[in-house]
């Protein structure tokens, strides 16, 4: 039976992933702030799953596949409140053809 993952596990196996996760992150975005957020939002979620950890094989795939999720997520909530708000604007026929291009 596997111990149960703890803080200091945590700190040793997980937090070293972060760098790798801002640098995807990065590729996946092309800006600085936004990968930063959502590395966080990973290891965030990461550590609300300390106690399921042990049960992953790879974790850092695991990592990986909660980003590509998150940042999936964010475009499509971005581009949402993009269209909203540019239809109360001017000219929205030409905002919402680029969007949704």
């Amino acid at each position: 039976m596997k111990a149960i993952m703890n803080i200091d596990t945590f700190n040793s196996n997980i937090t070293p992933i972060r760098q790798r996760l801002v640098a995807r992150a990065r590729a996946l975005t092309g800006d600085d702030n936004l990968a930063e957020d959502l590395a966080q939002e990973v290891m965030l979620k990461l550590w609300n799953m300390l106690d399921k950890l042990d049960n992953h094989g790879n974790i850092e795939a695991l990592a990986m596949a909660v980003l590509r999720n998150k940042k999936s997520y964010k475009t499509k909530t971005m581009r949402s409140i993009i269209i909203t708000i540019a239809a109360f604007l001017p000219c929205t026929n030409i905002v919402l053809n680029k969007i949704q291009a």
